[in-house]
């Protein structure tokens, strides 16, 4: 499976400091278009597609896995990180959110767990913990 280098804003490339674990989130593409993104782990993130109409830019973006085609708002959904698990929520997108196929309520948080399918507009992924 190809991966892709997602465009990240600068303090998401930052190096951890010296004898700090390094564990990175990975995010999976299956539709439209297989992709895999990393980036060291933080507190949250924000998921959509770049826009050169938009000033506000994603922290992780979709783009180079046919996001604009597949209904990802510019900034789509919220994964963050605490307490050892991972949350989903969807940032009232144009298109929604899904877990497993089940609609979020906008603004709510949700638990993901590993086995759970995340959909953004019709795009669907997996999101997961690496430590390293």
């Amino acid at each position: 499976m190809a991966k892709a280098k997602s465009q990240l804003r600068p303090d998401l490339n930052r190096t951890p400091a010296e004898g700090a674990p390094s564990a990175r989130l990975i995010l999976q593409v299956e539709t439209p278009r297989k992709r895999i993104f990393q980036v060291a782990l933080k507190d949250s993130y924000i998921v959509g597609r770049m826009s050169d109409e938009d000033t506000s830019q994603p922290d992780i973006d979709l783009t180079s896995a046919d996001a604009k085609s597949a209904g990802v708002s510019r900034l789509h959904a919220r994964i963050s990180y605490h307490d050892d698990t991972l949350y989903v929520e969807d940032l009232r997108s144009t298109n929604g959110t899904r877990i497993n196929g089940v609609d979020l309520v906008p603004g709510k948080s949700y638990r993901l767990l590993a086995s759970d399918e995340i959909e953004v507009g019709t795009m669907r992924l997996s999101a997961r913990i690496m430590q390293s």
